[in-house]
């Protein structure tokens, strides 16, 4: 029986790792660089409006992520049943149903591999999401102690 092609999907994973890490780098200089704005009260609105954008842009890339990692998961499914047929008509050796099932896992890590990338990333701009939602609540606390001081 001929093997599993995955270098397609190898070859995808390197870039999806590569440009996730990009992405999270991108995404903790821009919080980071938020999270200072809040020293300078002038910064303030300004501050509460980037936080309300840039939580905005991760509910964007989530959902989109999330629709990425649904599609891979119908796929691996099609996948799967197309190599356990194939164990079981074209197979040289007789294989037990778990043999099969672990002789398909092990062609198809990669593809498992890959929804493991985009879950990977889905939590980590839900964690940053969340910093967000943390840092517009820092941002009201400090306009409502700027108020009191004022009055």
């Amino acid at each position: 029986m001929k093997p599993y092609d995955d270098t397609k999907i190898v070859e995808a994973n390197s870039n999806l790792e590569e440009t996730f890490k990009k992405e999270r780098e991108l995404w903790q200089k821009q919080v980071s660089e938020l999270v200072e704005s809040i020293k300078f009260s002038n910064k303030l609105t300004d501050a509460m409006v980037m936080g309300l954008s840039y939580r905005q842009q991760i509910i964007e890339k989530i959902a989109y992520y999330r629709q990425v990692m649904y599609k891979r998961k119908s796929h691996l499914d099609v996948l799967k049943a197309d190599r356990y047929r194939k164990y079981t008509v074209e197979g040289d050796l007789k294989m037990s149903a778990s043999e099969k099932n672990d002789a398909v896992a092990a062609d198809l890590t990669s593809v498992n591999y890959q929804i493991s990338l985009l879950q990977n990333q889905i939590e980590y701009l839900s964690d940053t999401n969340q910093t967000l939602t943390n840092f517009q609540f820092a941002v009201k606390n400090k306009i409502t102690i700027i108020t009191e001081e004022i009055m």
